[in-house]
């Protein structure tokens, strides 16, 4: 075999393996971004969580007069605020992640919409 011919092979057999080999790259590179996006969003879900554990725990405390009506109502605003910046933040990252964040509730809605339409049916019927 000539050089040009053995250079052309190798060529060629490396160009395939490259071929073969890009999908599963790809993949790879694809699922680390899908597990960063969801680690963050579990960090997400978690400090929205201790945003209503602590408003809870401050509605407990100022209905036991532990704290007063000024400090309470600063506090909770704060907390509040904080608890839906996290639930702008998971919407954003939902989107992010290619699922829309109405869809799983659009769906529900209009199964619970059909829902009632059957049952307002069957209750006219019923009636004489």
């Amino acid at each position: 075999m000539s050089a040009g011919g053995l250079i052309a092979a190798i060529l060629l057999v490396t160009a395939a393996a490259l071929i073969i080999a890009l999908p599963f790259l790809s993949a790879r590179r694809k699922a680390a971004a899908d597990g960063a996006l969801l680690k963050q969003q579990d960090r997400v879900i978690a400090y929205y969580e201790r945003a209503l554990q602590n408003i809870r725990d401050l509605d407990e405390d100022h209905a036991l007069g532990k704290i007063n009506e000024e400090s309470y109502r600063q506090d909770r605003e704060l907390w509040a605020q904080r608890g839906a910046q996290a639930l702008k933040l998971l919407d954003q990252l939902t989107v992010e992640n290619g699922h829309p964040a109405d869809s799983s509730d659009d769906v529900i809605e209009q199964m619970v919409a059909q829902s009632r339409e059957k049952q307002a049916a069957s209750t006219t019927q019923a009636q004489p």
